[in-house]
């Protein structure tokens, strides 16, 4: 997660283009699991909220989706 989140700062300071593949494809993969979504859960209090903001933001528009 550290590093996901050092990719989203990076981001966010233009430092890294936001479509960057492997940025895109973790999102895609891990935020549908389930056991990410318990960890998730247990450790985001541990994250900026922003950050965490923007995983359930992701989340939510991966709901549904195959």
């Amino acid at each position: 997660m550290s590093l996901f989140n050092s990719a989203f700062i990076q981001v966010q300071n233009g430092l890294m283009d936001d479509d960057a593949s492997f940025d895109r494809e973790w999102k895609r993969v891990y935020l549908k699991q389930s056991g990410f979504q318990v960890i998730w859960s247990e450790i985001k209090t541990f994250y900026p909220s922003d950050f965490c903001q923007h995983l359930d933001d992701v989340q939510k528009t991966l709901e549904g989706t195959t």
